[in-house]
């Protein structure tokens, strides 16, 4: 995410991120704030750490309330490096009548992604944007139809 952010500013781009993709950002600050405190809260039948962050969540879930700080982070940094989320309302409706779940199925069978990158690409369409920059390789095969820029 840092090099996204030093190469948007870097190039005084203008970014959009879709919907999902902002989701998907907040699951993984949730999701690295609980793996880095497994250590801290171990399962107290055992004393052991837990073996993954799923299961810390599960006995845990008010550890979320630390990790809020970082999101709202997230979303300063976005907004400071001119990158802007979209919101619901500026995507169009799917053309000719089709339903989301359709279109969503259609893009993970032609693209054989997964339901989260589909959706991306699917938001992505609805607001008119056939660039992507992503370090997610898989989205490179959604490439007959989108430019998609990865880096590592």
């Amino acid at each position: 995410m840092t090099s996204f952010l030093a190469a948007t500013a870097a190039q005084n781009g203008l970014a959009f991120v879709a919907p999902t993709t902002v989701v998907e950002l907040a699951h993984l600050v949730i999701e690295a704030g609980f793996s880095a405190n497994l250590p801290n809260h171990p399962d107290v039948s055992t004393g052991r750490p837990y073996s993954n962050w799923k299961q810390l969540y599960k006995r845990r879930s008010g550890l979320i309330r630390t990790y809020v700080r970082d999101i709202e982070n997230l979303r300063q940094s976005l907004e400071a490096n001119d990158i802007f989320v979209l919101q619901p309302d500026d995507l169009s409706p799917l053309a000719d009548g089709r339903r989301f779940e359709d279109e969503l199925i259609r893009l993970v069978r032609r693209y054989e992604l997964d339901s989260s990158d589909a959706a991306i690409l699917l938001e992505a369409h609805r607001a008119g944007i056939d660039s992507v920059a992503t370090q997610d390789v898989d989205m490179q095969r959604a490439r007959r139809d989108f430019d998609v820029y990865t880096w590592l």
